[in-house]
């Protein structure tokens, strides 16, 4: 069973500041941070956030799914 993640106080205030798109990945099979209420807040916050759900991706999903995070990075880093 996952363990409630509280977001840090600090932590919306650091994202806000980030002025460049943003890949907001998440494996909707991690088991360390649901995807629910994290991910969809993390990519509320970002300026410039495009949220992208990976299916069976697990917490590890850079390293576990990098064929289909790579195959979204050029069109969300040129806007397209």
């Amino acid at each position: 069973m996952p363990v409630p993640v509280a977001f840090p106080a600090t932590l919306p205030l650091r994202l806000q500041k980030i002025g460049v798109a943003v890949l907001a990945g998440h494996g909707d099979d991690d088991q360390i941070v649901p995807v629910g209420a994290p991910a969809l807040r993390t990519a509320g916050i970002l300026k410039d956030a495009t949220l992208r759900l990976y299916p069976g991706g697990d917490h590890g999903l850079a390293q576990t799914r990098q064929a289909p995070v790579n195959a979204d990075l050029p069109a969300v880093l040129t806007g397209e």
